[in-house]
């Protein structure tokens, strides 16, 4: 058999394998994903129902109060506000929940509370002048829509809490007048976080949020580490503004999942869905993606598959090309050796001569700062050129020989932009001033001093510019330009543009398909 033949078999005999598998794996997959997402999405929807009827519980206890105290005004008997809030005592029933009570119409927002103070227990009175929870919120009494402030922090206790609200009129005790207040029932946020304690049997590391239309949270989930859900979805998902927008529409008017990044840049999933008793409140639930698809199954029948392809290609491969594989991993072998043997030869041979040369170099410069007489100091003067040269040309070989040995790396650093522009510049300006050029520096001064990166590769990629400008231009100008940018999707990184223009011979426009050429010379 031809080794042409023997090469088709095994490609064929590989890519029917890895098509079953493939196919097979990738039909079971997608099945599990979206079975897995599906029931996340209705757990989802069946938390939504369970907050949205505590909410809606917990605004008609605070309408009963409100509805109570509006009887008596209507009946002619109004409450004043201190009989309103001892009767709210009463009827709070739990001792974690605050009944707060303050005059609207005067713009004060002050007024009383069920409970004491945390700091002075004989302190009843409450104030909500500093407190920003009653922007574009209506307020309307008996017509079962729940009037929920976003989460702030109860200015007598400070816990976390949400207040549900309704309007009351109470007779003002020092003048006799009735007048406009606010009943407020107060209720801390954990309550609330209480309620779903029971997904975590089903969704162990399941996170739930409520958000409201700008993103802003009443529930917090701890993995969520912006204080603004689409602030958060931006910074880990950079995408185009188009497409933002369209995402933040659909969180904002659907029901559905989507994949996403966290902050540690791993692959989760969030389902969301509106709550039926808020128009402008979202439930999200996000859960890292590993989370849906952790528990699977062994699949016996895609092991045999696998296994049964294997033992034919393994028996094939043994008996036809048994003896074709020894030779071919002896010529392997012979070439690695040579090839080991030619890389070490080069790092010896480089390290090796760069020690005598460099003596050379420094035994000239000595000549060129002691010696006076000029044709030694021209001739000591080739001698640096030269040397300079060789140098160069050996650490090229050592770069080579570290390349082929895969030992080359990046190294990120912090470096000053002004001390690497300087050293750019010490290089090239003697070589232009010699040839009698004017070199110019163009540098963006909004540009940062301190970044991050591999200065010494930088310094590498320039100098190699910088040096054929100045040696190709005979006369006129090299014009070095550095100009920054900040990126879009990440204002702390910035993209630096380094250019070099030129009055020297050019290159032709047919060369220039040959700049990255190996061994070409334009």
């Amino acid at each position: 058999m031809k080794k042409r033949d023997i090469i088709i078999i095994n490609f064929l005999i590989i890519g029917l394998i890895l098509f079953i598998i493939v196919k097979y794996a990738n039909d079971r997959a997608t099945e599990s994903n979206r079975a897995s997402i599906t029931s996340f999405e209705k757990m989802t929807t069946t938390t939504e129902q369970i907050i949205a009827n505590y909410l809606e519980d917990e605004q008609h206890l605070c309408d009963i109060w409100s509805n109570y105290i509006n009887w008596y005004a209507q009946a002619g008997t109004p409450m004043s506000r201190d009989e309103a809030i001892s009767y709210i005592r009463k009827a709070k029933i739990s001792p974690e929940i605050s009944g707060h009570l303050i005059y609207i119409d005067d713009g004060s927002m002050s007024g009383v509370s069920t409970t004491p103070s945390t700091t002075d227990p004989s302190k009843y009175s409450v104030n909500y002048s500093h407190i920003n929870i009653f922007n574009n919120l209506e307020v309307s009494s008996g017509d079962g829509v729940v009037n929920l402030t976003r989460a702030y922090t109860n200015p007598l206790s400070g816990v976390q809490s949400i207040a549900f609200l309704n309007n009351v009129k109470v007779l003002d005790d020092e003048t006799g007048e009735m007048r406009e207040a606010l009943v407020i029932r107060v209720v801390p946020v954990s309550r609330l976080e209480q309620k779903l304690i029971f997904l975590k049997g089903e969704y162990e590391k399941v996170e739930i949020s409520l958000i409201d239309w700008d993103g802003n949270y009443m529930i917090h989930g701890k993995s969520l580490k912006n204080s603004n859900f689409f602030e958060y979805f931006r910074s880990y998902n950079p995408m185009p503004l188009q497409e933002y927008n369209r995402v933040v529409d659909s969180i904002r008017t659907g029901i559905g999942s989507m994949h996403i990044r966290n902050s540690k840049n791993e692959d989760c999933v969030i389902a969301y869905t509106p709550l039926s008793s808020l128009a402008s409140w979202f439930l999200v639930a996000y859960i890292p993606a590993k989370e849906l698809t952790a528990s699977r199954s062994v699949d016996w029948l895609l092991l045999g598959i696998v296994s049964l392809g294997l033992v034919v290609l393994l028996y094939f491969n043994l008996i036809i090309l048994l003896n074709f594989n020894r030779k071919l991993s002896a010529a392997a072998e012979a070439a690695n050796q040579a090839n080991v043997a030619k890389s070490y030869f080069l790092s010896t041979m480089s390290h090796d001569i760069r020690t005598p040369m460099n003596a050379i170099v420094g035994m000239n410069e000595m000549i060129l700062r002691e010696s006076r007489d000029e044709e030694i100091l021209m001739y000591s003067e080739s001698i640096r050129a030269a040397g300079k040269t060789l140098l160069g040309i050996i650490n090229d070989i050592l770069d080579f020989s570290k390349i082929e040995a895969g030992k080359v790396e990046i190294i990120d650093v912090d470096y000053n932009l002004v001390s690497l522009l300087n050293d750019l510049v010490n290089m090239v300006q003697r070589k232009a001033d010699e040839k009698g050029l004017s070199f110019e520096l163009d540098v963006d001064r909004d540009i940062p001093r301190l970044l991050h990166g591999d200065e010494i590769r930088i310094k590498q990629v320039i100098t190699n510019i910088l040096s054929n400008a100045v040696k190709y231009t005979k006369e006129g100008r090299v014009v070095f330009s550095v100009s920054g940018s900040r990126c879009e999707d990440n204002p702390d990184h910035v993209i630096l543009h380094v250019s070099v223009k030129d009055t020297g011979i050019g290159i032709k426009k047919e060369d220039l398909t040959k700049l990255f050429v190996a061994f070409e010379r334009i």
